[in-house]
């Protein structure tokens, strides 16, 4: 028989954590009390991350993050030593999503064998693709050649979530590929290109805060030579099997936090700005008191019910 102490005090915690200042935190509860996050270091990862990690830490339980690879991330959770992660674009990675769920034929319905794949935190679908500063003037990627731009700034497998980038169409158009470790590193050059009006091409998408800080165009691409980069996706979160039973609150605030593309691009900024995660989600959420509030009741109500 499910215990009639827990709702109460999942009702109290919330309503504290609820009513509190953004650094302000809760006493920790009966149930366990550790949260394993598995984190990439990507920018919208960041910024579910920060976010969840602040309100986490509101309703008193210990946040630690862990700093993996995308593989090791989704393995982790699969193999129940991290508790979460939220940077699954689907169907991107679902090769991924199925080698973690073996024996599962759809990954898409929310339950694989070892994981829960739960909604996108994210309205909307992901933009993708190359794209070029906006006074390139072109606007597909077959227009590429004879349009100047003989640079092409992408990223190296692994340091974003976006589909592969077929090196043959780059070569075909006659670019100077240089590939980037991160896409902080990227974004510094595009940013000294981009004040210098210079031609190039990069690898871009949204939600990011680049479409905030340049005037870009996003080259479409009817020929499909760009494969699955173009493919919009969902970014979901997925957690460790048992997390719902055995973490109601804390499974129910991650499964609640949903974010425009506009909000999630917000929150980068803000971390931008503060130099970390933690930090500029704790200033985001501090300007947006209504939301987190409103998010930290549904989820106290989700945990009762559950």
């Amino acid at each position: 028989m499910r215990s009639k102490i827990l709702p109460v005090l999942l009702v109290a915690v919330v309503l504290l954590a609820a009513g509190c200042g953004a650094s302000s935190q809760v006493a920790a509860r009966s149930q366990d009390d550790r949260i394993d996050i598995a984190y990439t270091g990507w920018p919208e990862d960041a910024a579910i991350v920060g976010v969840t990690g602040a309100l986490l830490e509101d309703l008193g339980y210990e946040v630690r993050v862990h700093r993996v690879g995308q593989s090791e991330a989704i393995d982790g959770v699969a193999s129940g030593r991290y508790d979460v992660f939220g940077d699954v674009w689907v169907p991107v990675h679902e090769e991924l999503l199925d080698r973690a769920g073996e024996g599962r034929e759809n990954p898409l319905d929310g339950r694989l064998d070892e994981l829960d794949l739960l909604n996108s935190w994210v309205v909307g679908v992901t933009r993708s693709s190359l794209a070029v500063p906006s006074y390139v003037g072109i606007n597909r990627v077959d227009e590429i050649e004879g349009s100047g731009v003989k640079r092409a700034l992408v990223l190296a497998p692994g340091a974003s979530a976006l589909g592969p980038l077929p090196e043959e169409a780059l070569s075909r158009w006659g670019l100077e590929v240089e590939e980037y470790g991160s896409a902080a590193a990227m974004l510094e050059e595009v940013g000294r290109l981009y004040s210098r009006r210079e031609p190039f091409v990069f690898l871009a998408w949204a939600p990011h805060w680049m479409n905030r800080e340049y005037e870009i165009t996003y080259l479409e691409d009817p020929g499909y030579a760009l494969g699955s980069l173009t493919l919009p996706a969902e970014i979901r979160i997925i957690t460790r099997r048992g997390m719902e039973e055995q973490q109601p609150l804390a499974h129910a605030l991650i499964d609640t936090i949903v974010l425009t593309q506009s909000q999630v691009e917000d929150v980068q900024l803000a971390i931008r700005e503060a130099g970390g995660p933690e930090e500029g989600a704790r200033r985001w959420l501090a300007a947006n008191r209504d939301l987190r509030s409103t998010w930290l009741r549904n989820a106290g109500a989700r945990a009762v019910g559950s």
